[in-house]
């Protein structure tokens, strides 16, 4: 059962990352255990997630924003879970070809708390260009997506102990896998 303290920690560990501080990963439970507990981050950005897709749905024409409430949520629900699988899945294999099997559990606990870091910053932003969408709101929601890209970025060279080139690899996966997942539910969404 998770801890507010396992929370805590997890949390500190990726703020201290995010300031890039390496010491930051003394916080994180590189523990089986701990990897499991860091999947409860799930719950913890869901609301954020829902409030991002409602933004997004807000803004959306045609099919997807007339498509049912009850598709959209069945659709969306699926597609964050398989978000939060296929990419720690993909992750075991890529380890085992960068040879970093050992610093696998750490980078997935490291890298799902910090998307609590990332929705806490994309929110805002994101409720900004929706209720403006002035081109100022969109260049600060440009320059965060950049920031986090940094974030991811440093996480995985640190956590995986990785060459910088190796870790936008791994950052690019990552973002390619969210993509894909997102762009196939759009049009699942979006089919009658």
């Amino acid at each position: 059962m998770i801890e507010a303290r396992d929370i805590a920690r997890g949390v500190f560990g990726v703020w201290r990352l995010a300031h890039f501080d390496p010491q930051g990963m003394a916080f994180i439970d590189r523990t089986i255990e701990g990897f499991w507990k860091s999947f409860f981050s799930a719950v913890i950005v869901l609301p954020g997630y829902v409030a991002l897709m409602a933004l997004a749905r807000g803004n959306q024409s045609g099919e997807i924003a007339n498509a049912p409430l009850w598709r959209v949520v069945t659709i969306e629900g699926i597609a964050y879970v398989i978000a939060w699988v296929a990419f720690p899945l993909a992750m075991v294999v890529i380890a085992d070809l960068l040879d970093r099997r050992e610093h696998y559990i750490g980078f997935i606990v490291a890298a799902n708390w910090s998307a609590v870091v990332q929705i806490a910053v994309l929110l805002p932003a994101a409720a900004i260009y929706a209720a403006t969408g002035i081109s100022l709101a969109l260049m600060l929601y440009i320059v965060l997506w950049s920031g986090i890209f940094v974030y991811a970025w440093f996480i995985a060279k640190t956590a995986m102990d990785i060459t910088g080139p190796a870790a936008v690899g791994i950052v690019a996966l990552s973002f390619v896998l969210d993509i894909l997942i997102d762009g196939i539910s759009g049009l699942i969404i979006a089919a009658t």
